[in-house]
């Protein structure tokens, strides 16, 4: 191997890479939740509006079947794993504990 290592077995794994591109890449899950946070009309709703209208085509992301106006799944390598996103702006607001001022 290029690192010097020898293996007596061989090291099977799952290629994460659409998955991290989906959560973490440019224009993301993460990146459009910073967005949303900072945005004074954003809401939960909105955020994961855009989260299924933006990433519509990723071979990842999941839109639920019925409903669920905010919801949505990604599809990891264990399976889809669906997320509410009820609170989630709320949750990632960048601010200081009460107890600092």
């Amino acid at each position: 191997a290029k690192e010097g290592l020898s293996l007596d077995c061989e090291v099977n794994f799952v290629d994460n890479k659409e998955v991290l591109q989906l959560l973490d890449g440019r224009a993301g899950i993460l990146d459009v939740l910073d967005e949303e946070v900072v945005m004074p009309k954003a809401s939960d709703e909105s955020f994961a509006s855009k989260v299924k209208t933006g990433q519509a085509q990723h071979p990842r992301l999941v839109k639920p079947k019925t409903g669920g106006k905010l919801l949505f799944g990604v599809r990891h390598f264990a399976g889809e794993v669906m997320y509410n996103c009820e609170g989630f702006l709320q949750k990632n607001v960048d601010k200081p504990p009460e107890d600092f001022i």
